[in-house]
């Protein structure tokens, strides 16, 4: 049931026939299967309506496998394996219950079920795909993230350099008065004007920087293009570096294989 790595299954009572219902979003559109015999879920299971989010339960699956059940909402009643959780760490040996009836199902029927609803929509995969595309899309990601961080970094040092004159010209002042310097009017003058130029340009350059809404833009770019090359499956990839994706043997969703030329 490796398709199942990185998803959300929705889990509740079915509105029309009262049977069990449950959901996975698949390439942005719900993916139903039920499972018993008509109007086999009590009333005290929640219903699931997967457009609207809405569900008894869901089991959220990571990518490496771990499974973990969220209660919904609050006036829902939910157990494993006979004791009522909110959310839960649980294994395919485990068993489900929901309502206040405790509609019982195991978790092993469920990720079966829910396992041959993304083969149905992405059939298992021996394909091999090139990873090459997505070198540039890194890179140019990259790049303009390091470029935002130097833009950060200047804005940064004149914020310093403008505190430095300001605060520098009192201890300077206090030097030449010890010095005996003649012209010390005039110095301790012009540096706290300096500063203050200094300040009120740093001011003006930091509240047109648009830093945070271009790094908001770019990872969006990011979760758009660096997908898995499979036309059927086009899920994200993560945050890692081109050369740490050539390390994998393929994608940890759909299972097909990557390439790297």
């Amino acid at each position: 049931m490796n398709n199942l790595r990185g998803r959300t299954i929705l889990v509740g009572k079915e509105p029309q026939n009262g049977r069990l219902l449950i959901s996975i979003n698949i390439n942005g559109k719900p993916v139903k299967g039920v499972l018993g015999a008509q109007n086999s879920v009590p009333q005290s299971v929640s219903r699931c309506k997967p457009e609207e989010n809405i569900a008894h339960c869901k089991i959220d699956v990571d990518v490496n496998g771990k499974m973990k059940v969220q209660n919904l909402k609050s006036q829902n009643v939910t157990y494993v394996n006979g004791l009522e959780i909110a959310t839960k760490a649980v294994k395919s040996g485990d068993n489900l219950q929901m309502g206040i009836d405790r509609y019982s199902i195991p978790i092993a029927t469920i990720m079966e079920t829910a396992s041959k609803m993304v083969d149905k929509v992405i059939p298992p995969s021996s394909k091999e795909f090139s990873i090459k595309p997505l070198e540039m899309v890194w890179d140019n990601y990259n790049k303009q993230m390091i470029s935002i961080k130097k833009r950060n970094s200047e804005i940064a040092t004149a914020a310093s350099f403008a505190m430095l004159f300001t605060i520098g010209s009192g201890a300077l002042s206090g030097v030449l008065r010890v010095l005996e310097f003649e012209e010390i009017s005039n110095i301790t003058i012009i540096l706290p004007v300096i500063g203050l130029i200094l300040m009120v340009r740093n001011y003006f350059r930091k509240k047109n920087d648009t830093s945070i809404e271009d790094m908001e833009h770019l990872n969006a770019e990011l979760q758009t293009l660096y997908v898995c090359p499979n036309p059927a499956c086009r899920h994200f990839l993560g945050n890692k570096s081109y050369r740490v994706l050539r390390q994998d043997n393929g994608c940890p969703y759909c299972k097909c294989k990557f390439t790297k030329d």
